[in-house]
């Protein structure tokens, strides 16, 4: 009998459910963990706004950080900053990375790029599309995507991972100067 395997686009290998899982975990743990983007003490919340995204964030804050963490779930339309808390994005990586190129590509000045906590941009859309296939969540995924970075990837395999590297980069040489 054949086992089912999942295909991570990143590691470029297959694994087991529950390896697959635990390697997407683990990938979000250490993101945490080095950027320090999650502190315990403070407030965060999060928008749920009925997508795959919403739903795999939960589960992975839940297993990372089960009754630790002060979040509440709000719906879009109500006060977003209630509380002075702050935002945990559902981003995945191909969507962080176009908004990223969006803002260098439009030349905005570095001291107004935006410090955001989304740990599942260390995730890509095709890994968030497994994932949702092993939890049987049946909701789209919200995402967004840049032409010029999907035709590098193409072509370069490791072209998202590198500019997401280097993103984080630019973002704690601006956080140095604030």
């Amino acid at each position: 009998m054949d086992k089912i395997r999942y295909y991570s686009d990143i590691t470029r290998q297959s694994y087991s459910e529950r390896k697959f899982l635990d390697l997407i975990e683990k990938r979000i743990r250490k993101h945490l963990r080095i950027e320090k983007s999650i502190n315990l003490k403070n407030k965060y919340f999060i928008i749920n706004d009925d997508t795959a995204n919403y739903e795999v964030m939960i589960y992975f804050l839940k297993r990372i950080l089960p009754e630790k963490l002060d979040l509440i779930t709000i719906t879009t339309g109500e006060d977003l900053k209630a509380d002075d808390r702050e935002q945990i994005k559902t981003e995945h990586l191909e969507t962080y990375l176009a908004d990223r190129m969006d803002f260098f590509m439009k030349n905005k000045p570095l001291e107004t790029l935006e410090k955001t906590i989304s740990p599942l941009r260390v995730v890509s859309e095709k890994e968030l599309e497994v994932i949702t296939r092993i939890l049987s969540i049946d909701k789209k995924i919200d995402t967004k995507k840049n032409k010029f970075i999907e035709e590098l990837q193409e072509t370069y395999e490791q072209t998202k991972t590198s500019l997401l590297k280097s993103f984080d980069n630019i973002a704690e040489q601006v956080s140095k100067k604030r």
